[in-house]
């Protein structure tokens, strides 16, 4: 059975997109959403000490780049832009971006801003607007000092106000995990609340994050709570020629067929069908 991998990080800006894709055909990955490189200043400590907001232009290149290595397979590499909300023109810049071949999603961390501050809310608007999924970082977080408190899931709820932008919370949210799968509760929810015109909106990335000792106790709350169809299933590997899923894949293997003895049926969903109903039809 082929997976799609919703979670891969072009780091440098300079990827391979064959050597990835041929890393892909070694380990049945048929799809990955690839998510353009950090927008700013890493500094020689990494990610750790950035806190100033990133250039703008830097943004714009970054998404240039992540479309032309999309470009090398573009039914196979689907690019997702990061955005850095607290820029004064985040807005316009997701409509630059997403108007870029090859670009069908947004990437986004909270780093020292909350999901749910009204100043954000104009750029969740302009990428509903452009019918865009969001991939957000939840939980824990190892790069950007002390930022982590910004992260927890409960914070998305202030999607609610955006009835027609889907996204996923990346890492199940690790620690929260049982937060995560409650939020995603609150949305189905609003579903089930409301007319039949209003979409499910939230979807978990189950993406490590959580350690293995209880990835299947996370996993098994989530499809009990949820059911397979809110859940998709990713990597958070490095793109281009250091792409390497094999360890997520074997875990994964071990955790949903052997614990939990998942059927063919939800294994589908959760590998490769669930990411089309986040991605949606929209097409740059």
């Amino acid at each position: 059975m082929p997976y799609s991998d919703m979670h891969v990080h072009l780091a440098a800006g300079d990827e391979d997109p064959a050597a990835m894709l041929r890393i892909m055909d070694e380990n049945d990955v048929e799809r990955a959403v690839v998510l353009s490189v950090y927008p700013g200043d890493q500094g020689p400590r990494g990610l750790e000490q950035v806190h100033a907001a990133p250039d703008p232009g830097l943004t714009v290149r970054n998404c240039e780049f992540l479309s032309e290595f999309c470009s090398a397979d573009p039914s196979r590499l689907i690019g997702f832009v990061w955005i850095e909300p607290r820029l004064p023109q985040a807005a316009s810049l997701v409509r630059k971006c997403l108007d870029m071949p090859n670009i069908r999603g947004v990437k986004m961390i909270p780093n020292h801003w909350y999901p749910y501050e009204e100043r954000i809310f104009p750029v969740y608007a302009s990428i509903e607007e452009e019918d865009a999924p969001i991939l957000f970082h939840s939980g824990i977080l190892w790069g950007f000092a002390d930022s982590s408190r910004f992260c927890r899931p409960v914070y998305y709820e202030a999607l609610l106000h955006f009835p027609t932008l889907r996204f996923a919370l990346a890492h199940i949210s690790w620690p929260w995990t049982d937060e995560c799968i409650a939020v995603a509760g609150r949305f189905r929810a609003a579903c089930n609340r409301a007319s039949s015109e209003r979409p499910f909106q939230m979807w978990i990335d189950l993406t490590p994050g959580t350690p293995r000792f209880y990835r299947t106790e996370a996993v098994s709350r989530a499809i009990q709570y949820l059911g397979p169809e809110r859940l998709i299933w990713g990597t958070d590997c490095h793109g281009g020629e250091k792409y390497n899923p094999r360890y997520v894949i074997d875990m994964d293997v071990d955790v949903m067929e052997n614990d939990l003895a998942l059927d063919a049926s939800a294994l589908e969903k959760i590998r490769t069908r669930n990411m089309d109903d986040l991605l949606g039809s929209r097409r740059p």
